[in-house]
């Protein structure tokens, strides 16, 4: 029989854990920080553009500015709960247990044997313990006479 193992080991990823709670590397960091301030740079662009429209036809709105103040001053504050982190760790294993054996086979020499028995016959012996018998005795003379 031979036996070839490797001992196992459990290797955790938890890159992606650590990515959805904030704690990430100074790559992701720099990349995401990036995808965000073109995102709002796009969004202030779209904005400024929008108001710009608006007082370009001022002859439509007779308080452009009042009401660009108004807009600006007015402020929607969201609230969302949400749960660290979204997705599991990525959990592997790498060992191996390998068995190789070759089927052996039995030898049995019997050499078989008439049985021996040797018994005791068993005896009862049957008798009469004590015999049945009445007796009766009279003791003294006082028999009634009268009839």
């Amino acid at each position: 029989m031979e036996i070839d193992q490797k001992l196992p080991q459990v290797y955790i990823d938890q890159y992606q854990c650590f990515y959805e709670s904030g704690l990430k590397s100074i790559f992701d960091l720099v990349h995401d920080e990036a995808q965000m301030s073109k995102q709002i740079a796009l969004e202030a662009i779209g904005k400024i553009a929008e108001e710009g429209r608006f007082l370009a036809s001022i002859e439509n709105h007779q308080n452009a500015i009042a009401e660009l103040a108004k807009k600006a001053m007015e402020h929607e504050v969201t609230f969302t709960i949400d749960l660290m982190p979204k997705s599991r760790p990525k959990i592997w294993l790498e060992g191996y247990l390998n068995i190789n054996w070759e089927l052996g086979s039995a030898e049995i020499k019997a050499i078989p044997h008439k049985p021996q028995l040797s018994a005791i016959p068993g005896h009862i012996n049957i008798y009469m313990r004590q015999y049945p018998s009445i007796k009766i005795e009279y003791v003294g003379n006082n028999f009634d006479k009268t009839v």
